[in-house]
């Protein structure tokens, strides 16, 4: 699996999800607290901060080191209120600063992020806020919010949205290895296969 083409690609499919957006629904819910607006501005966080944690040094001797894209969503502790408070409001924020023509900000986040990576080695130091890894560590963890958005997208709009193979693979081994950590993995198992209705919990 190639973390940059399948990054690309999740970048170009939020970016031609949000092209089919009206006008008149910006505003309307779609994910949570977060209207369709505010749910675009999380999605352009997940390609910017590839930018904004490049090249930054740690503010610690010791950082934590992550090691794969599953430690990444697990060290960000989503199931804490108060991370998720954060979350929202990072995106809503994100959300009223795309302005008047968000296409417009996607499209060139777009453009300069892939232009970003394209050139950068795999092994480029990020520093992010759950610790430190690679670029090829932290392309995955991108790549898999940009596609989950979408979908998120798309259903917002009463769409159905089918993800490429390679975005369909990538996020469902992510996922499983987050549920494997969490010791929720055999769950997973029983529910994929049909022997259970539902998870106890979400993995994600």
């Amino acid at each position: 699996m190639d973390v940059k083409e399948n990054f690309y690609t999740a970048a170009d499919l939020f970016e031609s999800t949000v092209s089919t957006i009206p006008e008149a629904k910006w505003d309307l819910p779609g994910l949570g607290n977060w209207s369709i607006r505010s749910l675009v501005g999380h999605g352009l966080r997940a390609m910017t901060t590839v930018l904004e944690y490049q090249g930054k040094q740690s503010n610690t001797s010791s950082p934590n080191q992550i090691h794969d894209p599953a430690g990444y969503f697990l060290a960000a502790n989503i199931d804490d209120p108060e991370v998720t408070n954060a979350i929202e409001k990072r995106g809503v924020q994100a959300g009223l600063e795309l302005g008047a023509n968000p296409l417009e900000k996607i499209s060139e986040a777009v453009l300069q992020v892939k232009g970003f990576v394209r050139g950068a080695p795999l092994d480029l130091p990020m520093v992010t806020r759950m610790g430190e890894m690679t670029l090829a560590t932290y392309l995955p963890t991108r790549t898999f919010e940009l596609s989950v958005h979408s979908t998120d997208l798309a259903t917002a709009l009463g769409e159905d949205l089918v993800l490429p193979e390679s975005l369909y693979f990538e996020v469902i081994s992510i996922l499983a290895h987050i549920a494997r950590q969490k010791g929720g993995g055999t769950d997973l198992v029983k529910f994929l296969t049909g022997r259970v209705a539902s998870l106890p919990k979400p993995i994600f």
